[in-house]
């Protein structure tokens, strides 16, 4: 049973359990099949967002400087915001700006 935990959990067990009672030779239905996996993964019912309408005079405003101290205090691995933008790809646009900023500040001395 260990080695089951190690592959996958608890839900690796019972998938194999399930599987397990079939002979390897004996073909499920689709019907069957269809109960299984209902079964293991339930549908959830869809959660619906509302919008929210927000006067723009009431967003405060901020500096380039407030932005960069922002990205600078996030942590990768991290679950994007309600943006859905990863901090990763935060992170990359960072880096490119500044290494396209750089290279074009060399160009100018040059």
């Amino acid at each position: 049973m260990r080695s089951m935990k190690i592959l996958g959990g608890e839900g690796y067990k019972i998938v194999m359990k399930k599987l397990s009672r079939n002979s390897p030779q004996k073909v499920l239905s689709a019907t069957k099949m269809s109960n299984i996996v209902d079964s293991l993964f339930p549908a959830h019912p869809v959660q619906r967002h509302h919008m929210v309408v927000v006067d723009p005079a009431s967003i405060p405003t901020f500096t380039e400087e407030n932005l960069k101290n922002a990205v600078a205090l996030m942590k990768n691995g991290k679950a994007p915001g309600p943006d859905g933008i990863p901090v990763e790809a935060i992170a990359k646009k960072k880096a490119d700006t500044q290494n396209s900023a750089t290279a074009q500040s060399v160009h100018m001395h040059a």
